[in-house]
């Protein structure tokens, strides 16, 4: 993926890492949302290297640099809940708070902040759950492939993943799917699944419904009164 070098867009959605650009990529795509959104992750960002939640201020500040950033009405960062949902939010205030410009970051998830632009935050798979993104998609899999799901869910029993954190299960068992499914790339990862086997977690899903009408309504949101 290439660097994001120019900001010629009205909104910027930063997610972790390159599996969630392309989930939100081909979201926008698959519900007919505006094609008003630069997708992207750290690594795309001039001069960062590594993505992941622990980039975000560097990323902010590099695209804070480019051309057109001062056009930008608003951005999304998206973020893992994980095992803690408080910690992983708080980790995204503080990287916000510390940008060279200073931004400051929103109370509370999913709703703007008061500087200029807004930036969200999304926590993925939703406020007040936990997980990641392999959370959040393991419904649509098991739609598709529910015998494959059923077996998945056995593995997990007779290896004891059953008792491992919900967020590193879901993860287990998303690709526990993706391996039997895809039979001509089981190890596919999310960066590349919809553009390999788009039917392996399809994206009209009402399991992407929250994330879906956020991005369908954001505009609005973003143009409306503060909270």
């Amino acid at each position: 993926m290439t660097k994001l070098d120019q900001i010629t867009l009205p909104y910027l959605i930063l997610a972790e890492g390159a599996g969630d650009a392309a989930f939100f990529d081909h979201l926008i795509a698959a519900r007919g949302i505006a094609d008003e959104f630069h997708v992207t992750h750290p690594s795309r960002a001039p001069s960062v290297t590594g993505s992941g939640s622990t980039r975000f201020r560097q990323a902010l500040d590099a695209f804070g640099i480019l051309p057109g950033f001062d056009t930008l009405r608003g951005i999304i960062i998206v973020t893992d809940c994980d095992d803690d949902e408080t910690a992983a939010f708080t980790n995204v205030q503080d990287h916000i708070r510390h940008t060279a410009k200073r931004h400051p970051a929103p109370v509370r998830p999913l709703q703007k902040s008061s500087g200029s632009p807004p930036i969200v935050v999304m926590m993925i798979p939703w406020i007040g759950e936990t997980g990641s993104l392999e959370a959040l998609c393991v419904p649509a899999a098991e739609s598709a492939f529910p015998l494959v799901a059923s077996c998945a869910d056995a593995f997990q029993v007779c290896s004891g993943i059953d008792h491992w954190p919900h967020s590193k299960r879901s993860q287990v068992k998303l690709r526990s799917i993706i391996s039997a499914a895809h039979k001509k790339n089981g190890d596919a990862g999310l960066a590349y699944i919809w553009d390999e086997f788009p039917a392996c977690i399809p994206l009209m899903h009402s399991c992407f419904d929250r994330v879906a009408n956020f991005l369908s309504y954001f505009g609005a949101f973003i143009n409306g009164p503060r909270d």
